[in-house]
Parts: C-alpha cells; sequence; structure tokens
C-alpha cells in the first residue's frame, strides 16, 4: 500500500505521461483498483481513544 500512495504523492506517475498539462492527473494515477485490493484485506479495530462524544453533549 505504501508504493501505491508513495507513486501517487510524489507524482512519479507523471514520467508516464510526458504530454500531459499542468493540473491534470490521470484516473491510473491514483491506483483505485489497486488501492481497493489492499485495503480488503486489511481488517480494521477502531477502538474509542479518549473523550467520548455524545449525541447532544454540545462538543
Amino acid at each position: 500500500m505504501l508504493n501505491l500512495l508513495e507513486d501517487t504523492y510524489t507524482i512519479s506517475w507523471a514520467k508516464k505521461y510526458p504530454n500531459i498539462k499542468p493540473g491534470q492527473v490521470p484516473w491510473e494515477a491514483f491506483h483505485y483498483h489497486e488501492m481497493v485490493a489492499v485495503l480488503t484485506d486489511v481488517h480494521w479495530t477502531i477502538k474509542p481513544n479518549g473523550k467520548i462524544m455524545l449525541p447532544g453533549s454540545g462538543e
């Protein structure tokens, strides 16, 4: 997953698109399908940390 993220945020993908114009980002640069495949194997455990905010508590 880290390799996919680094390719996106370091703009390494731009080397594959020599004629790209400023502001253009091809959909493939986000590695959507690869990220979906990686994230489907992640087993998330979410635990509250610190103060729990209750509905209507004003926070």
